[in-house]
């Protein structure tokens, strides 16, 4: 999918992750001229109505994820559908977090208490917001947060 472009203005540069429910893709917004994150979702496992059902939960999860306005929750831009090689499949649009995930920085040795707990805390700040607005994340684990989040 490197240098598609999607909805007519995100042209897909690198991916940058892969998951059970699609991947995730550095763009670049050529309307805006700025860096962004794309996840694609996958709709080719399990059938044409298991494929309705994933959309229909991407696009709900997307639409309230977007309410979501937390300093430790990446912030969504937009979200579309666009036709591709694989057939449409839906996309979302969101803020481009650089650095590397917690599970690079435990890989490279021990971590500081202070810093271990500081992170702890914020995860579960995240998460807690994103519960009360109906939203389970169903896959958290240190690759998929950010040991560059902002202090408090």
């Amino acid at each position: 999918m490197e240098g598609q472009l999607l909805g007519g203005r995100y042209r897909l540069v690198r991916q940058l992750g892969e998951g059970g429910m699609g991947e995730v893709w550095e763009a670049r917004d050529e309307t805006l001229d700025r860096q962004v994150a794309v996840k694609v979702i996958s709709l080719l496992a399990g059938g044409e109505s298991r494929g309705d059902e994933a959309r229909a939960r991407f696009l709900r999860e997307a639409r309230i994820t977007a309410r979501l306005q937390h300093p430790y929750i990446v912030s969504v831009h937009d979200l579309g559908e666009s036709d591709t090689q694989r057939g449409t499949v839906p996309f979302l649009v969101m803020e481009l977090v650089r650095g590397e995930g917690l599970d690079v920085k435990l890989r490279e040795g021990s971590v500081d208490l202070a810093e271990a707990a500081r992170w702890g805390a914020q995860i579960c700040d995240a998460l807690g917001d994103a519960h009360a607005h109906g939203i389970m994340h169903r896959d958290i684990k240190p690759s998929k947060s950010s040991s560059h989040l902002p202090e408090r």
